[in-house]
């Protein structure tokens, strides 16, 4: 039977630990490595604890890989705590590093103890395959043992000591403990604690160890465990017990009832939020990118998307939209029955085709409020990918036919009367006030392959897009161009990769 190998680690992972390993930077991945394979692919986060008197020389080779820094949201920042993300060129996957200056731990939401230990874990590393430094197996027990007893919660007791519902330490933790106590024995952890850690008693430790091998649901002594280690963790305490505890169910009031639209979990960049355009002739691939850049980004940081066409109307478009298609064949059938050119005729031609205007003009409205919300949403930090765009420079060469433009004067042609002309300029100053985005990615597609694609389409309106694609006026807007005639996995890594450089 062939043996399926692992993906090997990521190629800028590799290099930002030969980098770091290469000019001596104090560090170590110090905690869930039996994990460790997965977070060097790129699936799961890098925790690395870093000696402050090193920080500067860390930061500077993050630097020097193009690691940038990102941002969490205000109630999950901690103080010594920074978070990074890297991309990997090769294969347009990001990464995360969780940065820690001191030993910041506890309970979810609060992480109320600062631990001295930093020490122990940089004074003791060992290599993982001969990469990442990691902290001997001892010392990341130690360390373990603390975090499972300062996460065991009331409830998790309550669960344990009636045998209901899932086990208070969750089943990775309890494989944390399997895949350390396999390398070490009793009377190594006992020296290590001796040496290392002398503001608890060993004894708590040991017990702990003993309980998760022989019985990992007594919850009577799990609890009585984190009692004890709480009263001699006291002079750790970033807060009071009463203040940590209230701390805890504020954060957990929001997480099970969330503001509408808040979105606690994800970062932003240091640099702020963008608002990012795709654009491009039918067959490009436009939305299936945006879907593509929004599943690679919101992995880590806000992001979200606005379809500033004319598909996804408000209520108030599309009950005008209903009402012009019942004017249009009102229309239809009484100009069938008494002519074109009887006076009741003309009235029902003019009265569908200003309920026509005032769906175009609520279309326009439409895109202009998703407009403000994309620049709303890119000024608090967040990514923002936009379909469908509406550029001025487009559509004014589209000759007649706008693309995600003004739609009215090029209805009416010669027949404009005086409030079909108002309606016009109104629509034209609401395009007018939509302003470029900060970048525009270009997808050029030819002609032959967009009709492949969609077979289905006009080919003269799609010639025309794209003609009108390499006619746009560039000045002043930041284009990126992009050959979209390539294979869609190379034309998504080229986005990625010129992406990474704006954020």
């Amino acid at each position: 039977m062939q043996t399926i190998q692992p993906d090997p680690p990521l190629a800028a992972i590799t290099k930002l630990f030969d980098s770091l390993n290469a000019q001596s930077v104090r560090y170590c991945h110090w905690k869930s490595n039996c994990n460790l394979d997965h977070s060097i692919r790129g699936l799961t986060d890098l925790d690395l604890l870093v000696d402050p008197s090193h920080g500067e020389h860390f930061r500077l080779v993050l630097h020097q890989r193009d690691i940038k820094p990102i941002v969490s949201p205000p109630d999950k920042q901690y103080p010594a705590i920074e978070d990074y993300l890297g991309f990997d060129p090769d294969t347009g996957r990001v990464y995360h590093l969780h940065v820690h200056y001191q030993l910041i731990l506890g309970e979810q939401f609060v992480k109320n103890y600062r631990l001295p230990l930093e020490g122990a874990f940089l004074n003791n590393t060992r290599t993982f395959q001969g990469l990442v430094k990691i902290p001997s197996p001892e010392v990341e027990l130690v360390v373990l043992s603390i975090r499972a007893l300062l996460k065991y919660r009331d409830r998790d007791a309550i669960k344990d000591i009636f045998s209901i519902r899932s086990p208070g330490l969750v089943p990775n933790m309890l494989r944390e403990f399997e895949y350390l106590l396999k390398q070490t024995d009793q009377a190594r952890i006992s020296d290590t604690l001796n040496m290392h850690i002398d503001f608890i008693s060993p004894e708590i430790v040991l017990e702990l160890l003993t309980t998760v091998v022989n019985s990992p649901r007594s919850g009577w002594g799990l609890y009585r465990l984190r009692q004890q280690l709480r009263h001699e963790l006291s002079a750790y305490q970033r807060y009071s017990r009463w203040h940590a505890t209230r701390k805890y169910w504020e954060m957990s009031w929001r997480k099970w009832f969330p503001f509408p639209g808040s979105d606690s979990s994800q970062k932003i960049p240091a640099t702020g939020g963008q608002v990012i355009a795709v654009i491009g002739a039918d067959g490009a691939g436009k939305s299936t990118i945006i879907g593509e850049l929004y599943k690679w980004l919101s992995w880590k940081l806000q992001v979200c998307r606005y379809y500033m066409g004319s598909q996804q109307p408000s209520p108030t478009t599309r009950r005008i939209y209903i009402v012009s298609r019942i004017a249009s064949k009102i229309h239809r059938v009484w100009s069938g029955l008494v002519g074109n050119k009887h006076p009741s005729s003309r009235l029902s031609f003019w009265l569908q085709r200003l309920f026509r205007n005032f769906y175009h003009l609520s279309v326009g409205q439409d895109r202009y409020h998703r407009y403000i919300a994309a620049r709303r949403q890119a000024a608090q930090g967040v990514i923002v990918l936009c379909d469908r765009y509406p550029l001025d420079a487009l559509w004014r060469v589209m000759e007649g036919r706008p693309m995600d433009g003004p739609q009215i004067a090029v209805e009416a042609g010669l027949e404009m009367d005086k409030i079909t002309g108002a309606l016009s300029r109104m629509e034209q100053d609401i395009y007018r006030k939509i302003r470029p985005p900060d970048h525009i990615f270009a997808l050029h597609v030819s002609p032959e392959i967009s009709q492949q694609r969609k077979s289905d389409h006009d080919p003269e309106m799609i010639r025309a897009k794209s003609q009108a694609l390499r006619q746009m006026e560039r000045q002043g807007l930041p284009v990126i161009d992009v050959d979209a005639d390539q294979p869609f996995e190379q034309v998504l890594l080229q986005i990625k990769t010129a992406l990474w450089q704006l954020l």
